[in-house]
């Protein structure tokens, strides 16, 4: 039996490619996974167009935060949030067309 896997996934300054970066993921992510993203205070257009991409997904969950989230303190966010055992941390600083190739893993122990 294969594990879950979490996706945690936050943006940073990218905003208008948050939400293709996240069909992105739904499209080319063959095993079964939970996805936790961090809202970082994301402006509102942006936020609606990645809610688009959400809407009626059971296996995502939402983190918000009131503010601008550093890579590092979003990383925590997702681990302390999530129960699997492994995690994939994914954070949007490139185009979509490069989000597979720049990942890090953790395995939670």
């Amino acid at each position: 039996m294969m594990s879950t896997v979490t996706i945690g996934f936050s943006r940073r300054e990218q905003f208008s490619l948050a939400a293709e970066c996240l069909q992105r993921i739904f499209d080319y992510t063959y095993i079964p996974f939970n996805l936790i993203v961090v809202d970082g205070n994301t402006p509102k257009v942006y936020w609606q167009q990645m809610e688009q991409v959400l809407e009626g997904r059971s296996n995502v969950k939402i983190l918000h935060a009131d503010r601008y989230l550093m890579p590092n303190q979003a990383k925590n966010l997702v681990i302390q949030a999530d129960f699997s055992r492994y995690v994939e941390n994914l954070s949007l600083n490139l185009s979509p067309k490069r989000l597979r190739s720049t990942h890090k893993s953790y395995k939670v122990v």
